[in-house]
Parts: structure tokens; C-alpha cells; sequence
């Protein structure tokens, strides 16, 4: 409340050392009351308010001052008034190197500590987690080829069921041009070459294709073992080309399908 006079003066009066001293006494021991409620801005001249605290609210009040500031004891948070919302300042403590901040609910902000390492920061939509991340597939994945949670990692491809195992080209001298996972040509005589795999398929059940680069020319698998495959080609030009002759072809090319071990 305003700061009140103790004595009301009137003219011819006499002002006694005791008056004199009621009344200083007054302003010094209520000293606030001259400046509380404040009437008008305040200014500082830029100078420092010093030991200044915030007035502290249990509950948030209801936006209607623009520039009101008060510090909301339940949320520890600073609250700013925009005139048309409450603003909230983040005042979180315990905040250390790799935390997140985030808004969450009623627009308050949280801290997500760190995550362990090698966790991912997800999104359910509305807010925020570390979650491991998605696996690679295994091979047994891979093989089964069901699983749409895993992924497919370069080093792992190669065991899908719908991917090459082996495939490659070579001249007649069994020379490679380009390969994958074939290991060597070995020529075993005119037309007969057999190819020796890299990593072996499961068994000698797989599906193997070769075609030939020389024209009246067919070629065919004549047999397979889980890491070999024996190749021939035949002369088509002779009439009837059964049985059809041996020869040898200018390039050759082999692909193999199946299981791998």
C-alpha cells in the first residue's frame, strides 16, 4: 500500500525533534511502499537489477499481459507472457553433452538424456526415442526372403534366392573376362570346359544356365556338383545335328541360382 503521512500538519504548528524523527522514521522503515505498486516504468538508466528474483506461481496464469515473466515452481520453467499464450523457457538442469531438447506435452520442454551408443533417434509421431537400429539380415533371412524389418546389407546379397550365386565369361583358352564368385575354368578338352565355384552352393541341386559366342552353336550343363559345373558345347551346322559334334567356342558364359552354403 501507498506510504502515509504520521502527522498532518497545519499552519503555526511547531515541529518537535520527536515529530521530525517520526516522520523519516516512517519512510525509512517503509521504504517499499514508496515504490510498490509502481505507477510508471521503472528506468534503470542501463544500469544492473542485481539479487532480482521472479515472482513464483504453483500454477501457469492465464495469458492476458504481454511481457509478464513469473517462474512456475511446478514445472521449474520461466514463463513469458505473449499477451495471447504463455511462452516457456527452458530452465532444465541436469543437462549434459548429447541430450535432446524437446517440446512435449501442453508445449513444456524435457530433456531425452543421451542415448547408449549406436541407438538412433526415432519419432512415434509425437515424440521422441532412441531405439536400436534395424538389423542387417541374416543369411537365414536373406534365404527365406520373408522377413520387411530387416535390411539388405552388400555383404549379404548374394544369399537371396533371387540373386545370382556364380556367374561369369571366358574365352576357349578358359581365360576369365569378368566373373563373380568363380574361381577358375578348367579346359578338359574340345568343348568341354568346367567351372569351378567360389563359395560352394549347399548341394548339387541348383539351377545353372550357359550360352556360347559362336554362331550354329549350342551349349548345355552335361553335370554339376555343389561347386563345379561341367559345361559342353555342340556343333548345330551339321544336318541332322544329332548327335550333334563337340567344339570348341569363342566366349562363354555361365550363371548359377540356388542356395549357397
Amino acid at each position: 500500500m501507498a506510504l502515509a503521512r504520521v502527522t498532518v500538519w497545519n499552519a503555526g504548528d511547531v515541529l518537535t525533534a520527536a515529530a521530525q524523527n517520526g516522520e523519516f522514521n516512517n519512510i525509512l522503515n517503509n521504504a517499499l511502499s514508496l515504490i510498490s505498486p509502481l505507477t510508471g516504468n521503472l528506468n534503470c538508466n542501463t544500469n544492473q537489477l542485481t539479487n532480482l528474483r521472479l515472482e513464483a506461481l504453483g500454477t501457469t496464469a492465464t495469458a492476458a499481459n504481454e511481457s509478464r515473466i513469473y517462474y512456475q515452481t511446478a514445472e521449474d520453467q520461466v514463463h513469458v507472457d505473449d499477451g495471447a499464450a504463455i511462452r516457456r523457457v527452458p530452465t532444465i538442469s541436469g543437462v549434459i553433452r548429447g541430450d535432446v531438447i524437446y517440446a512435449s506435452a501442453n508445449n513444456q520442454f524435457a530433456r531425452l538424456a543421451v542415448g547408449a551408443a549406436d541407438r538412433v533417434l526415432t519419432s512415434d509421431g509425437t515424440d521422441v526415442a532412441w531405439v536400436a537400429p534395424v538389423a542387417a539380415a541374416t543369411q537365414a533371412q536373406m534365404e527365406t526372403a520373408t522377413s520387411t524389418t530387416t535390411y539388405v546389407s552388400p555383404g549379404r546379397t548374394q544369399y537371396h534366392p533371387g540373386v545370382a550365386k556364380v556367374w561369369g565369361e571366358w574365352d576357349n583358352a578358359g581365360t576369365i573376362n569378368v566373373s563373380y564368385n568363380l574361381t577358375s575354368i578348367t579346359d578338359t578338352g574340345v568343348g568341354d570346359h568346367t567351372a569351378v565355384v567360389g563359395t560352394d552352393f549347399s548341394s548339387a541341386n541348383w539351377s545353372a544356365q550357359a550360352t556360347g559366342g559362336s554362331a550354329n552353336s549350342v551349349v548345355n550343363i552335361a553335370s554339376k556338383a555343389a561347386g563345379t559345373a561341367n559345361i559342353i558345347g555342340r556343333d548345330l551346322s551339321t544336318d541332322p545335328p544329332s548327335p550333334a559334334a563337340v567344339i570348341d567356342l569363342s566366349v562363354w558364359n555361365f550363371v548359377g541360382f540356388g542356395d549357397q552354403a
